[in-house]
């Protein structure tokens, strides 16, 4: 599966737009006012509240902080499964081998959330780490997603992003780099929850440029690049601030 960087681009300036004037309804119709959402999704109490006579609710704002933590994100890379890298002599043979096809990717972001009515949408950025037993390498995301309430604490819609990797450290004992690389995902996200804090989880596919393997003191590696494309879970918290 191939993502279109210019395709990416185009629904990032979708999502962007959306994020300022909401998404309108079918038939080409105005979108419905942020009355006739709250008569269908209530809100919380705590949200219809005014901090005094004159100063503007929760509710009347649309602009919020945004923090989403996510400690439990497995990518599944079958390219990955099975790469090694021997070093051999008179006599005797090393073999250093990645087994199996998950890495972990624990990530933090921050950035913005604009909600217009039963919508919800969100902008942010942040990094974490690919790792597993054989390597661990820095990474970079930027996200962008909407996300329509299917009743009063249910969030779900599309989402998508970029991704950088850096090079990678080798946690063996053989002379190995996975060189650093980059691409983007496409998925689906939900949180479950109030609106200040909700459990969130995404369903992805990521889609990354191969990586350039380099050896070095007699280690012959199976491959020259691999690929840590794949399909992703990730689970976490979102808060609004």
């Amino acid at each position: 599966m191939t993502i279109d960087h210019k395709i990416v681009g185009t629904a990032f300036a979708v999502l962007a737009g959306t994020m300022l004037t909401g998404l309108p309804a079918w038939g080409g119709e105005a979108a419905p006012s942020v009355t006739a959402w709250e008569a269908a999704v209530p809100l919380d109490r705590a949200e219809d509240a005014g901090t005094d006579g004159r100063a503007p609710s929760r509710r009347s704002r649309r602009v919020f902080g945004a923090i989403e933590i996510k400690p439990l994100s497995l990518l599944v890379s079958p390219d990955m499964d099975g790469f090694r890298v021997t070093s051999e002599g008179r006599g005797w043979r090393r073999t250093e081998e990645i087994e199996g096809v998950g890495s972990l990717v624990p990530t933090l972001r921050l950035g913005l959330r604009v909600d217009v009515g039963a919508v919800a949408s969100f902008l942010t950025v942040g990094g974490g780490a690919l790792a597993n037993a054989a390597y661990v390498a820095p990474l970079g995301m930027l996200e962008a997603g909407v996300r329509v309430k299917l009743g009063r604490h249910v969030l779900v819609g599309p989402r998508l992003g970029a991704v950088f990797v850096g090079d990678a450290e080798w946690l063996g004992d053989a002379d190995v780099s996975l060189s650093s690389t980059r691409g983007g995902f496409l998925g689906v996200g939900v949180s479950v929850g109030s609106p200040a804090v909700a459990f969130s989880i995404a369903f992805n596919y990521v889609h990354m440029s191969p990586v350039d393997v380099t050896t070095g003191g007699g280690w012959r590696p199976s491959a020259d690049r691999v690929d840590y494309s794949g399909p992703m879970v990730s689970m976490g918290v979102l808060f609004r601030l």
